[in-house]
């Protein structure tokens, strides 16, 4: 997801557990983090303090998701199928990959196995029905 193609000029964001607004007045990506400037923040050590501050963002403040596109709590406990009809299990969680994403798979009897969130994977996600369609590949699953 594109968080500068997301974010309007001006936005306000939330920081920190309590929640406290504070306006963009620059973003940019640096070296593959996102480094801002925030009105009323004017120091190194201002911002030295911010580090690591979790910064929260009202969905309705963002533009509109790209067609495909979905936010990570939309997909964790999407019902898993196979492009068969089988009945896989659930998505556990996602965990950051440097390729793309892993979908970890909770299974009925409990085991869990990761499925690459890649198009040769994941065939469908459909939150609103809340179903994910794959394809699986032998030895994907423990036991197989």
């Amino acid at each position: 997801m594109d968080l500068l193609g997301r974010l309007p000029s001006q936005a306000v964001l939330y920081l920190g557990a309590d929640h406290q607004p504070a306006k963009v007045e620059s973003l940019q990506i640096h070296q593959g983090r996102v480094l801002m400037g925030l009105e009323g923040c004017a120091s190194r050590e201002g911002a030295e303090a911010l580090r690591e501050t979790v910064v929260s963002v009202l969905e309705s403040d963002l533009a509109p998701l790209a067609s495909g596109e979905h936010y990570r709590e939309d997909v964790v406990g999407l019902a898993v199928k196979t492009e068969d009809g089988e009945m896989v299990g659930r998505i556990e969680r996602i965990l950051p990959s440097a390729a793309h994403d892993l979908f970890e798979v909770r299974q009925a009897d409990g085991s869990s196995f990761l499925l690459p969130a890649s198009e040769a994977f994941v065939l469908a996600l459909d939150p609103e029905a809340g179903t994910v369609t794959v394809r699986l590949i032998p030895g994907l699953r423990p036991g197989e």
